[in-house]
């Protein structure tokens, strides 16, 4: 059964290379049974980390040839590789714990006496129960300390007004730009997203849902009047995916971190329409989605930067300036964000456009923030 798993997910690996950094994490060479297998596992990981296509030619030019029989499974196995994965690294628990139980039993018999005997039972008990896939949640103070780093820097946030505001965005961290439709949410992302792009080693990924890549590029160009400035220095990749689910971000984020080590930063333009499926209310829906977005914050260690819509709400107001309780369709967008800027405009034609801090975890709320909307090139800067 094990071998069948392993020679399983290797094959549909193989029909579906693009799944492979999403388990990158998640399997060693030493959880495969197969030493072919794992020698395989390897080469693909070594290949998907340089972007280099995956098949049966490519994996022998790294020294590992798959036979007909093994070849042949690349087609007819349609269970999920989660299943093939789950069921590999049982086996590879339950090969390892025999074989440490196998060492303390024999060290046991050598033992000299009883507290002899009972210290190596308690130590090899112990590396068992630390090699289990969950034991890497539960974590010692003094371990955690030891692995501690402390943030340098973080990401500033492209405005000066802002910045003297608000502290830099740190890993982890899930932050929410809410406006009504119209008003500059997008603009301000895009501004932000080319800001932590420029000169940086790890790539910030952009997820333009309701926008075409070539329509972000067309208010690019009226910004900057031609867009042969952009060609260099940023490291920025578009997801341009209009039915685009948490699930399609993480994949592609995976594939990033695998190529470059991490990500800088995660946009997502926006947060309601993300084609996550959902029985329920659209309410318990964007709830699912919001939660989702701050664990890929956690998982990928970098701030995921989500534009949310407002309810109609704030229209009937007299001051119809953005509260938490306008975030549309959830509650938990309010609670699972770190930080919410709500933007102000106070009709389509102006100029004027106020940053409201409506939420900060890490700081004071309340503050507004003046700044300029032009109009002409769609652009935002200090007023």
């Amino acid at each position: 059964m094990t071998q069948y798993a392993e020679e399983s997910l290797i094959a549909r690996l193989l029909v579906e290379p693009g799944q492979i950094p999403l388990f990158a994490d998640q399997l060693t060479t030493g959880d495969f049974g197969v030493r072919l297998c794992g020698e395989a596992w390897a080469a693909m990981i070594k290949l998907a980390s340089a972007g280099t296509r995956i098949d049966i030619v490519t994996l022998r030019a790294e020294g590992v040839v798959l036979d007909d029989p093994l070849a042949g499974l690349s087609s007819g196995h349609t269970a999920p590789l989660a299943e093939y994965v789950r069921l590999i690294k049982n086996s590879s628990f339950r090969r390892h714990a025999g074989e440490r139980l196998r060492r303390m039993a024999a060290e046991v018999e050598a033992g000299v006496n009883r507290d002899a005997s009972i210290s190596v039972i308690h130590q090899g008990m112990t590396e068992i129960l630390d090699s289990t896939a969950d034991a890497g949640n539960l974590i010692s103070l003094q371990s955690a300390i030891d692995a501690f780093v402390p943030d340098e820097g973080g990401l500033l946030w492209g405005f000066v007004p802002l910045d003297r505001v608000i502290q830099p965005l740190r890993g982890g961290q899930m932050v929410v730009i809410a406006a009504r439709p119209s008003i500059g949410k997008t603009t301000i992302a895009e501004h932000m997203a080319l800001t932590w792009a420029y000169g940086a080693s790890t790539p910030v990924l952009f997820v333009s849902i309701e926008m075409a890549v070539g329509q972000l590029l067309s208010r690019a160009l009226s910004r900057h009047g031609d867009l042969s400035s952009l060609r260099t220095g940023y490291n920025l990749y578009y997801l341009d995916e209009p039915r685009a689910t948490t699930a399609i971000i993480r994949a592609q984020a995976a594939r990033l971190r695998m190529r470059y080590g991490g990500l800088r930063a995660i946009v997502i333009d926006y947060i309601q329409i993300l084609a996550d499926a959902g029985r329920e209310s659209q309410q318990v829906r964007v709830s699912d989605i919001s939660r989702e977005c701050k664990a890929i914050a956690r998982e990928f260690q970098c701030p995921v930067l989500a534009v949310s819509q407002l309810n109609r709400q704030s229209e009937g107001r007299e001051d119809r300036k953005p509260r938490l309780a306008d975030l549309r369709d959830s509650g938990a967008i309010e609670q699972d964000a770190d930080i919410v800027l709500g933007l102000f405009r106070p009709f389509l034609s102006a100029t004027d456009l106020t940053i409201s801090v409506l939420k900060n975890r890490h700081g004071p709320s309340g503050a507004e923030i003046p700044m300029y909307f032009d109009l002409e090139r769609v652009s935002i800067g200090g007023a």
